[in-house]
């Protein structure tokens, strides 16, 4: 577990990749429906969305099912600890394996 934290830490040092750690408090929560991914094209072009289940991965351009994933992020985001306490956080975890 130590050194998939350990891991974890490594990539957060390019400044596009962001991991942010949801309290336990939080309860069950949207993001336990499946990852996903919502991308914006820098020329204008439509959002596009990766939804990946147990089975399979899609993607789609859909604008209902982009826009309830943005609202789905949003509100993870909103629960969810900033950058620097969740790297903190990582890091306290990391030390009980030591």
């Amino acid at each position: 577990m130590r050194e998939q934290l350990a891991k974890i830490l490594e990539i957060l040092n390019p400044p596009y990749v962001t991991v942010r750690v949801l309290p336990l408090a939080a309860g069950l929560t949207t993001g336990l429906l499946g990852a996903f991914e919502v991308a914006t094209l820098r020329d204008g072009g439509p959002d596009h969305a990766y939804i990946e289940s147990a089975e399979e991965g899609l993607v789609t351009n859909r604008t209902q099912t982009v826009q309830a994933l943005i609202v789905r992020w949003d509100a993870l985001s909103n629960m969810a600890h900033p950058v620097d306490a969740s790297r903190e956080i990582i890091r306290e975890v990391m030390s009980r394996y030591e």
